[in-house]
């Protein structure tokens, strides 16, 4: 049978091995968060740039709506006086048959 000593003595190599295993595992796990700190950097700048081209295309559409708004405009003028021009011509067509059917 083995001594209090030697036992302690084993006991004491098997704590060294064990502290060995999770410093290595301390290090992986930080070899692991940098990579992953490295991701989601990348994944911010993905971000940004995605923000900045949904900006360029709201612009873009917002400068589209305005020319549509002013189109809108222009067309509902045209219709208007497209319109009037054909109800003074009913009323010239009107007063026109009633002057020959008059006479």
């Amino acid at each position: 049978m083995r001594t209090v000593e030697e036992r302690l003595v084993t006991l004491e190599g098997r704590v060294n091995e064990h502290t060995l295993m999770f410093t290595m595992f301390e290090k992986r796990f930080d070899g692991i968060d940098q990579r992953f700190n490295g991701i989601d950097q990348r994944f911010d700048r993905i971000d940004q740039r995605v923000d900045r081209l949904e900006q360029r295309v709201d612009a873009r559409f917002d400068s589209v709506d305005r020319r549509f708004d002013v189109l809108d405009k222009k067309l509902a003028h045209q219709f208007a006086l497209t319109m009037s021009l054909l109800v003074t011509l009913i009323a010239a067509l009107i007063g026109t048959v009633v002057s020959v059917v008059v006479t």
